[in-house]
């Protein structure tokens, strides 16, 4: 009998293989802010970064695609009352590599987006994530809760995640090297990233809420209500499935503006 892993690595892939549809979609962002892209060193990485908009920061985590195109449409809907700073994961995309791949764990993840984010001169952030950039997320709150304004977490792979998908040839392109790094790294199973147990009492040294898709894979959303219970979140269901800043980057962005003037 396969044992829960092997199930919830089958449902992820199979996500990955659906995914492709979705590739042009997207909306119209002709009248949003301009974007900055720039490279910045932080923890050893040579970062590559995208910032746009004016206000309060917003940190967008990539999820297992790493790749932070996959957020231009949310970024979008964000940059007229924030600033909206995301990146490539290191190893990905357009990031340079870490210093080293051993023990890539949750608190790795966590601590190479708050080297980043510090050394941008920012101090104080809402955070979102979804899938395994929510256990990067999380490992924000558990690590780093000074730094979190505000964590907004859909569906965090307590387990593991697969790549997004993507907008355009170039995505495709830059993402084709991303599956394998992520599962050599992210999934290796001496230092599974998304393997960590957070407790209640560091699930609560910031403010966090867990969102889920009604229209989501039954491992995702139980996974997402499993941490809500433990850590006695709010939890909000919102009409997506595993990647909702892609199908329905409006209702994200109206749960993030919620949260961020908490």
């Amino acid at each position: 009998m396969p044992n829960l892993t092997s199930i919830a690595m089958a449902a992820l892939t199979a996500s990955l293989l659906l995914a492709a549809p979705l590739a042009a979609q997207g909306g119209d962002s002709s009248d949003a802010p301009p974007i900055e892209s720039f490279r910045h060193e932080a923890a050893g990485i040579d970062f590559y970064v995208e910032k746009s908009g004016d206000g309060p920061p917003v940190v967008l985590v990539p999820s297992g695609q790493g790749d932070c195109g996959a957020y231009r449409y949310l970024a979008d809907t964000l940059a007229s009352d924030f600033t909206v700073i995301t990146f490539d994961m290191p190893g990905f995309s357009r990031s340079g590599l870490p210093p080293t791949w051993d023990g890539m764990s949750a608190a790795t993840l966590g601590n190479q987006v708050a080297a980043l984010v510090e050394s941008m001169g920012i101090t104080e952030a809402t955070f979102y994530g979804s899938s395994s950039g929510g256990v990067a997320v999380l490992a924000l709150v558990a690590d780093h809760p000074g730094l979190v304004r505000h964590a907004i977490v859909h569906e965090p792979a307590v387990v593991s995640d697969v790549p997004l998908t993507p907008f355009n040839e170039a995505y495709i392109e830059r993402r084709s090297n991303n599956v394998e790094t992520w599962f050599n790294h992210y999934l290796d199973p001496d230092t599974p990233c998304c393997n960590r147990v957070f407790t209640a009492e560091e699930l609560n040294r910031a403010p966090v809420t867990v969102t889920a898709g009604m229209q989501t894979n039954a491992w995702f959303a139980a996974s997402a209500m499993v941490l809500a219970q433990r850590g006695d979140l709010d939890l909000l269901w919102i009409p997506s499935k595993h990647y909702p800043y892609i199908s329905v980057p409006g209702v994200v962005a109206e749960v993030i503006k919620a949260k961020a003037g908490d």
